[in-house]
């Protein structure tokens, strides 16, 4: 996803792999913040600058991104959409509140959610469910079937978003927030503007072409992530093993 490697997220969504990525961020960037005359050997040291750039903390932008889409997508050709499929203006007013009721209304309780069973399960199940509801809106459906959905797209975006900011505040480094929220909010902005851009393109073949094509990406972003996942648990005990028998040999040879 966005050119990221699945061993990284593999390794950060495994629950071991998580806390190994973490504690390899948090020990560069924990050195960064020494008085500067400190001697911490010529590898340890790194420039600040790379613990904004961390496996999780890209992993966190390009879910920013993907997740952003909607917000450049939506101003752009849901009117027009609504209107292609029937609706007058109060039922466009209409789906709006209803997304934004759902979303506003879910976000708090997405919260304790992710804080009790973890980031990626809502993670995954947010962009599953926000997925299927845009392939959905590409069939020709009426305005009232639309505003429906509207309530389900809402309630899956806030648990994927919400589970995501959780997740990038689990792997900001002390001392790099400001930052790190700004590289963050970055990349969000440009998902936003790539849904914009390619939403006004893929419009003029059909009107529900862009939310399908969205819906799509959604799910292949969640397959490839529970694909990484599966990947990275199933390796884990290999890489035990084989830690184990590296030691056994140190051992031995002293």
């Amino acid at each position: 996803m966005h050119g990221y490697s699945g061993s990284w997220a593999g390794a950060t969504m495994a629950p071991e792999g998580k806390d190994n990525v973490k504690g390899q961020a948090c020990l560069v960037c924990k050195r960064n913040s020494l008085p500067p005359h400190t001697n911490v050997g010529p590898k340890a040291a790194a420039p600040a600058f790379s613990c904004g750039f961390t496996g999780p903390l890209a992993l966190a932008y390009g879910l920013a991104m993907v997740l952003a889409l909607p917000q450049g997508v939506t101003p752009g050709i849901w009117s027009l959409y609504m209107q292609d499929r029937g609706a007058s203006l109060p039922l466009i007013g209409l789906s709006f509140t209803t997304f934004a009721l759902a979303a506003s209304a879910l976000a708090p309780v997405a919260g304790r959610i992710s804080d009790r069973y973890g980031r990626w399960r809502p993670i995954l199940a947010g962009l599953m469910l926000s997925g299927v509801v845009y392939c959905v809106y590409g069939l020709r459906l009426p305005p009232e079937w639309i505003i429906g959905l509207a309530l389900v797209e809402g309630a899956g975006l806030a648990v994927a978003r919400v589970a995501t900011d959780g997740f990038l505040a689990d792997h900001v480094p002390q001392g790099l927030q400001g930052r790190i929220h700004a590289l963050f909010s970055a990349a969000g902005t440009a998902g936003s503007l790539v849904g914009a851009a390619a939403s006004g393109l893929l419009y003029a073949v059909e009107p529900g072409v862009p939310l399908l094509a969205m819906g799509v990406l959604y799910l292949l972003v969640a397959v490839a992530l529970t694909a990484g996942s599966a990947m990275a648990r199933s390796s884990s005990p290999a890489c035990d093993e084989r830690e184990e028998a590296g030691n056994q040999r140190q051992t031995t040879i002293a």
